[in-house]
């Protein structure tokens, strides 16, 4: 066998192990979620409606969490701006539904008006804390000052924004509290496993490896 045959069949064996690798992967995360919607609906017949209120809150609170996860975690940067994001959604559609009103379709445009709004807001923070060669101070200063900016303007908005009272009142979706538990929780497991396959993807090998050292993974 020649070199050449040597180097292609090495290539061949990589990529035939990384695949079965990735295989793996995405069985135990199929596994996971199975188990997860097993326990969520054990949970809905077990608890009471308190429990399921207040668990619904959790599974909401702990989405963006997973990005404090991925962030500080698997790259070691540590950053404040999540629950702002978070936010600036959520108050975007209850702006929407408190002076607007409250429909199916008027629903779904506040929801997407609010992911947007706040993917262009994170991406304009991004633009700001992560160029090349920033410090991991820097970033957590940039990144705290956003939730501040962001109660601050709340606070100023008066009655369109209910200033520290927030918004209360609203219309929403006549669900039970069960099906809001498991739209929660079916949300955080998608939410779960999303983070999951990504982080096993190339690019979550490149988050270690700043994390392990940033200056070789560039």
């Amino acid at each position: 066998m020649t070199s050449a045959q040597a180097g292609a069949k090495a290539r061949a064996d990589a990529r035939s192990g990384s695949l079965s690798k990735s295989v793996r992967g995405m069985k135990v995360i199929s596994f996971g979620m199975g188990i997860a919607i097993l326990l969520l609906g054990a949970a809905s017949i077990g608890l009471g409606n308190y429990e399921q209120s207040v668990l619904t809150r959790a599974f909401l609170f702990a989405v963006p969490a997973l990005t404090v996860g991925v962030l500080w975690g698997f790259t070691g940067v540590l950053t404040f701006s999540q629950g702002a994001f978070f936010g600036i959604g959520a108050y975007g559609a209850g702006l929407i539904f408190t002076h607007i009103g409250f429909d199916p379709w008027l629903a779904l445009l506040a929801i997407v008006a609010g992911a947007v709004v706040s993917a262009l807001i994170a991406g304009f923070v991004s633009w700001l804390a992560f160029w090349h060669g920033a410090t991991q101070l820097y970033v957590a200063v940039v990144t705290l000052v956003v939730p501040i900016v962001v109660v601050q303007l709340i606070y100023s908005g008066g009655s369109f924004t209910g200033s520290s009272s927030g918004l209360v009142g609203f219309p929403v979706p006549e669900f039970s509290k069960t099906a809001w538990f498991f739209i929660a929780g079916g949300f955080l497991i998608a939410a779960t496993a999303a983070v999951a396959v990504f982080l096993r993807s190339d690019y979550g090998t490149l988050l270690r490896a700043i994390r392990d050292n940033e200056e070789r993974s560039l």
